[in-house]
């Protein structure tokens, strides 16, 4: 789930098709006065091969949509990257955090397990998300009735839900960059990194800008999201309903 800027900030999840080379580096002329077709095709593309590559790429990808009653989406991706992430930030901030002198553990402890049971919903629902109901619609399938349909919507609503509750009050560095658990990296706003609210509280902290009150509060923010997560969904997924049916 990789989001662009604006779309960011009402939390609806869009795809980004990246072409990696076997040895990686990055277009320094990006985004300057010198980001013409001329330098990309002197410098990045001669050909037009990566191009041609990855608007093939999005093509086929809009033909398998078009098929689909539901967006091939693993939900689990989502809540494993949100963990994986915490453990970044704990990594780079977690000395910082310990020698504030503000205790910290008993929310950090309460986020990590917020973020563990979310991805163990998430499991659940992706179980029944993708099997009922049938999750491509071939062209000789009939109409299957209003029921089918209105299964169809519940679970889009679900996917509508799934980064929308993950929105906070505020933005960093970009007013309308209020999604908290992944935002634009405070050194380099074309980078996307996690958890940067409190990221940047942390800063102010440690330049005695503010409190480290406001480190705690941000952290609330999250928490609080990620419990309010769980009315989302619905948690307990009957297995019955699971096994009725299997998918291709």
């Amino acid at each position: 789930m990789i989001q662009t800027r604006k779309i960011m900030c009402v939390g609806i999840s869009v795809p980004r098709y990246v072409v990696v080379a076997a040895q990686w580096s990055t277009f320094s002329l990006r985004h300057s006065q010198y980001d013409t077709r001329y330098s990309y095709t002197s410098l990045l593309d001669p050909d037009y091969k990566w191009t041609h590559m990855i608007t093939s790429l999005v093509g086929a990808v809009m033909m398998v949509l078009s098929e689909n009653e539901l967006p091939p989406v693993v939900m689990t991706e989502l809540s494993t990257d949100l963990y994986d992430g915490w453990r970044r930030f704990l990594g780079l901030h977690a000395t910082t955090l310990h020698k504030s002198g503000y205790n910290f553990t008993g929310i950090i402890d309460a986020i990590e397990a917020e973020l563990i049971r979310m991805n163990s919903s998430l499991s659940d629902l992706d179980r029944l998300y993708h099997t009922m109901p049938n999750y491509v619609h071939q062209y000789s399938m009939p109409v299957t009735g209003l029921a089918h349909y209105r299964q169809v919507e519940q679970r889009l609503r679900w996917l509508t839900n799934l980064e929308r509750g993950l929105l906070g009050p505020r933005g960093v560095g970009r007013t309308f960059t209020t999604n908290l658990m992944v935002g634009p990296d405070l050194e380099n706003p074309y980078r996307a990194t996690h958890y940067p609210h409190a990221a940047q509280a942390i800063i102010h902290a440690l330049l005695q800008k503010t409190p480290w009150e406001s480190v705690h509060q941000e952290l609330s923010y999250i928490l609080a999201a990620l419990t309010s997560y769980r009315q989302l969904f619905p948690i307990d997924v009957p297995v019955s309903t699971i096994e009725t049916q299997d998918i291709d």
